[in-house]
C-alpha cells in the first residue's frame, strides 16, 4: 500500500468510524480491501496521530471516544 493509498484507507475508516459503521474488524478489512492485521496497523498509526478510538463488542463496530475531525488535505490560507 502506497502513502496515498494508506491516507485514502485512513479517511475511509475516519468516515465509518464517526457514523459508528465499521461493523467487526473482518468485515471492516473486507470492506476497505486489506488485511484484519492491516485495519489493526491503521487504526494504531490514527491512535499515534491523536484519535481515540474504541471497539464497541454489542454493536461491532470502532468508534471515537470523543467527536474527532481528520485532516489531511492541502488548503488555500484564504
Amino acid at each position: 500500500m502506497n502513502f496515498i493509498e494508506k491516507i485514502m484507507t485512513i479517511e475511509r475508516l475516519d468516515q465509518l468510524i464517526r457514523t459508528r459503521a465499521t461493523g467487526s474488524p473482518a468485515e471492516l478489512a473486507k470492506r476497505v480491501g486489506v488485511s484484519r492485521s492491516t485495519i489493526y496497523e491503521i487504526i494504531e498509526c490514527m491512535k499515534d496521530l491523536g484519535a481515540k478510538i474504541e471497539y464497541d463488542k454489542h454493536r461491532q463496530s470502532f468508534f471515537y471516544i470523543e467527536e474527532m475531525q481528520l485532516c489531511l488535505r492541502y488548503k488555500n490560507k484564504n
